[in-house]
């Protein structure tokens, strides 16, 4: 995931900046932070909080499930999913 595809789903939310980090308990500035990258590490804390909060957990799941993820520990390149497609990183928060 990109930083501006993360940005969308929050814009599709409805949620500001502001209300995503409230929800995720992180600051503003993080939310911005990330939304400014070009890929998103859903490994990190704060990624992983925005996909519970924008309700994306199933995201890693549906990638690995259509073989663009990776089994061999290798993330893909753009959305950094676990070999597990996310789903254990996601209940960890």
């Amino acid at each position: 995931m990109t930083g501006a595809e993360l940005r969308a789903h929050r814009r599709a939310a409805g949620l500001s900046q502001e209300e995503l980090a409230r929800r995720a308990g992180v600051t503003r500035d993080t939310v911005h932070y990330w939304e400014a990258k070009p890929r998103v590490n859903l490994h990190q804390m704060a990624p992983r909080r925005f996909v519970e909060v924008l309700g994306l957990g199933g995201l890693c799941d549906a990638i690995a499930r259509a073989g663009m993820g990776s089994y061999s520990g290798q993330p893909h390149p753009r959305l950094h999913c676990n070999a597990h497609g996310g789903r254990q990183a996601a209940h960890h928060l």
